[in-house]
């Protein structure tokens, strides 16, 4: 593969703005608009979310595929604009027809299908750079990490800027418009980039290191671990309605401050993922890596506990919470990525085998958002929160049962 870093670090970050940014707006601002501002019934809009989250569980069937009948350069840059131009086709869906619940469950459906299929192209990606070229692993993550920075940033900025009173309907259309030209642009920039960069290695195989069938060993750890993750990712429960509940309760000029402070929330992900790097890159006396395992569960049970506070905390308290929130999950985030890489990037099916170890998020949204929406109408949001504490309770318990199964494994 012919590597050049600051192509590759470029397509990286304007791939993952156009993700994050994505992220961010359905996360935070559509469920607000939807239900503070249409004021659609929460059972309506749990129902148009079941299905449109059902591809995401393709990943892993998309990812053997791609491993196996992805040959050719030709192939891949052909899917990849052909994503390209479904995600920005379903974006128009929505600029003109937001309004529409059933137009927007299509939006979500091609949106999210697009995205999961242009994350298994970068994903095949950074697998191959990652065998090829351990060093550049970290830096890519990082780079990740940063990106989510500037994304939220940036939203944040247009939020606060064209949103003067949220209860305006013509601003919310012009925040929306304006913040899917931005990812409209970026997807053309990485089109036109993309065209220059190699996506496939230029050999139909990859000789797979000896270090694999060691890393074969951890299967069912990490059978555990993706459970515990599963369970780790609990607080959908309530994230989706969290910019909802912050308005409802503590009035517009706190939920402004809020909205604001959402890109001061990321440089706590930073600064976790940075920690989370140089201990990534350590080595013990005896020359073996740090275990990831300690950071992830460090990461699950101090977000449990700081998820636990937001209960009963007040404004002031819940935003300094959730700069602590970002700072833990990074921790645990970043040790989860970089543990599936290392046993992924060797495998014959490297892509299907990473893909799936990611779909524990896929299988969290389709289980606890539609929850959340379900209960909202009749379940107060500290009920949401606290249950998400005991799963999260859970999840590291079975981090620590990794540390008994590997003994018996290995005895």
């Amino acid at each position: 593969m012919n590597f050049h870093k600051s192509k590759i670090y470029l397509s990286f970050f304007l791939i993952y703005f156009v993700i994050t940014m994505f992220q961010v707006i359905f996360l935070y601002f559509i469920p607000l608009f939807y239900l503070d501002v249409l004021k659609v019934d929460p059972k309506e809009l749990a129902l148009v979310q079941i299905f449109p989250y059902l591809p995401l569980f393709m990943s892993p069937l998309f990812g053997y595929f791609y491993d196996r009948y992805f040959k050719k350069e030709v192939q891949s840059k052909l899917l990849f604009y052909i994503c390209c131009l479904i995600l920005c086709g379903s974006i128009l869906i929505f600029i003109f027809y937001k309004e529409s619940l059933y137009l927007f469950g299509l939006f979500t459906f091609l949106s999210l299908f697009s995205i999961f299929l242009i994350r298994t192209i970068m994903s095949n990606l950074y697998l191959r750079i990652s065998q090829e070229f351990p060093s550049v692993k970290q830096t890519i993550i990082l780079i990740l990490r940063i990106t989510t920075i500037i994304a939220y940033l940036t939203t944040s900025i247009l939020f606060q800027v064209i949103i003067v009173k949220i209860s305006l309907l013509t601003l919310w259309h012009i925040f929306f418009f304006l913040c899917f030209s931005v990812m409209i642009i970026f997807i053309i920039i990485s089109v036109a980039l993309n065209s220059k960069i190699q996506l496939l290695s230029p050999t139909s195989s990859i000789k797979e290191s000896s270090k694999s069938n060691s890393l074969n060993n951890k299967n069912p750890i990490m059978l555990i671990i993706y459970i515990a993750f599963f369970l780790g990712s609990s607080d959908l429960l309530f994230l989706y309605l969290f910019s909802s509940w912050i308005l409802n309760k503590f009035g517009e000029s706190s939920f402004r401050v809020y909205s604001f402070l959402l890109l001061i929330f990321p440089i706590g992900q930073l600064l976790g993922n940075i920690i989370a790097y140089k201990l990534d890159l350590k080595k013990g006396n005896n020359g073996k890596e740090y275990d990831k395992r300690k950071l992830m569960f460090i990461g699950i049970i101090s977000y449990m506990l700081l998820m636990g506070s937001l209960a009963v905390s007040n404004f002031m308290l819940i935003l300094i919470i959730n700069f602590g929130l970002s700072f833990t999950a990074s921790l645990a985030i970043f040790s989860y990525t970089s543990f599936i890489t290392d046993i992924s990037k060797n495998e014959k099916y490297k892509t299907c085998k990473f893909q799936f170890l990611q779909t524990y998020t896929s299988l969290a949204k389709i289980i606890f958002v539609p929850i959340s929406y379900l209960l909202y109408s009749f379940v107060v949001m500290e009920f949401l929160i606290l249950t998400s504490v005991v799963l999260f309770g859970i999840s590291g318990m079975f981090i620590l049962i990794t540390y008994s199964l590997e003994k018996d494994l290995y005895k």
